[in-house]
């Protein structure tokens, strides 16, 4: 189980990592097409950046949802440790 939470936290740096980088690419593709549309209304401009931008969001959350499920599994490894070690030895 140790290995287990070895590679776990080792997985969450590196979509961590990942997810930094994915961020920064999302926020210049919205300030990019942001430029684009200084005569839009404030409404139509909204829409049209949310329509633009959704693939790019849509990964930031599905990194973001990895990184969590990836530290619930590293508290169930955590807490699986921790009650094995403090079990009485049965032989």
């Amino acid at each position: 189980m140790e290995e287990d939470l070895q590679y776990s936290i080792a997985y969450q740096q590196a979509i961590g990592e990942l997810l930094n980088q994915v961020v920064m690419e999302y926020k210049l593709f919205y300030a990019d097409k942001l430029g684009d549309l200084q005569d839009e209304t404030e409404t139509t401009r909204k829409a049209k950046l949310e329509a633009w931008t959704a693939e790019k969001k849509r990964d930031v959350d599905d990194l973001k949802l990895a990184k969590i499920s990836l530290r619930g599994i590293q508290m169930a490894l955590l807490q699986a440790i921790k009650t094995r070690r403090t079990e009485p030895f049965t032989h």
